[in-house]
């Protein structure tokens, strides 16, 4: 009957498959390690994507450190700030900035040598891209340990030459 036939369609349970290439909340721990393969093996368009998703993620602190944490997209994103292409290379600057003012940002960044690449970028021929590695390289000596750090290896110096 009628009735039997609504209350069967009423009961079924279909859930839509996943997609494969998606950026959803739904990956939570694994979305970031994610990102960073596909940041790392895909094309320009996925790549410059993945960047913007990178940079709307990156204004929560918690969601930088948990990104940290658990991929290693800090090392892709540095990477990247070397890119031929000036979008990619605009973007991952523009998403370290959030990266050097959270302190475990500023730890990994110290430990394995990536502000001698944030300072190879105030060199880059592109407005954008040296300013916000200028606003990278504010934000990672605003603690007296980094800041100590860079007065020690005379990182300022060079950034007080450029500016004179």
């Amino acid at each position: 009957t009628t009735s039997e036939l609504i209350s069967f369609h009423r009961n079924k349970y279909d859930i839509p498959p996943v997609p494969e290439n998606t950026l959803q909340l739904g990956y939570e721990n694994i979305r970031y390690e994610k990102m960073a393969h596909e940041i790392e093996t895909s094309d320009t368009i996925l790549i410059i994507k993945n960047l913007q998703q990178i940079i709307e993620d990156f204004v929560f602190h918690d969601k930088i450190a948990l990104a940290l944490r658990i991929s290693r997209i800090l090392h892709i994103l540095v990477n990247h700030t070397s890119n031929s292409n000036k979008e990619i290379r605009h973007l991952a600057t523009k998403a370290l900035i959030n990266v050097c003012s959270v302190l475990v940002g500023k730890q990994l960044i110290g430990s394995n040598g990536y502000i001698v690449k944030l300072l190879e970028r105030v060199d880059d021929s592109e407005d954008n891209i040296r300013e916000n590695s200028y606003k990278c390289l504010l934000n990672y000596v605003q603690f007296r340990d980094q800041a100590e750090e860079c007065l020690e290896k005379e990182f300022m110096r060079k950034l007080v030459d450029k500016l004179v």
